[in-house]
């Protein structure tokens, strides 16, 4: 048995108010989103409450809001960059999922929390969507901005 979603998520949010990125920090983040995966979340995902995935959410944009300014983007960097986006958009899709399906149970804070992480860092992001000459963020690189972006569009209409 390995961690409690709890665990995960203040660890997670124990270094985004920290303000600590490092390679332990990049790990638990995949880590996270390989559990939340495994099994399309039968064995897992469906285990973490509102608020873990909403703090969780709240702690990743943080994060990676930050990157721009206490990051140097060497080699190294850029493949730990990658692993990062990654783990963050497969855990911000989790987020966005769960919200749609249990929107009952998330608290107004939960949802407010959640739904600005994904604006912070441009969850559901894509050039279509126009620039945004308030937000001079790094976006979460996707793999697929267009379902997430749909993604994004379905909570917002279920919230």
């Amino acid at each position: 048995q390995g961690p409690k979603p709890q665990e995960l998520s203040n660890s997670i949010w124990a270094f985004a108010t920290a303000g600590i990125r490092c390679n332990t920090q990049v790990k638990l983040v995949k880590f996270m989103a390989d559990a939340l995966d495994e099994g399309n979340g039968q064995f897992y995902g469906f285990d973490f409450k509102p608020q873990e995935l909403s703090n969780t959410a709240w702690a990743l944009a943080t994060l990676h809001s930050r990157r721009s300014s206490t990051h140097n983007h060497n080699a190294g960097n850029r493949n730990s960059d990658a692993i990062e986006d990654d783990g963050i958009v497969r855990i911000l899709r989790w987020v966005a999922r769960a919200i749609t399906e249990r929107t009952n149970d998330f608290k107004p804070q939960e949802l407010s929390n959640s739904i600005w992480a994904f604006s912070t860092i441009g969850f559901g992001y894509d050039e279509t969507s126009g620039t945004n000459a308030h937000n001079d963020y790094i976006h979460v690189t996707s793999d697929s901005p267009l379902e997430d972006k749909e993604l994004v569009f379905e909570t917002l209409e279920t919230v």
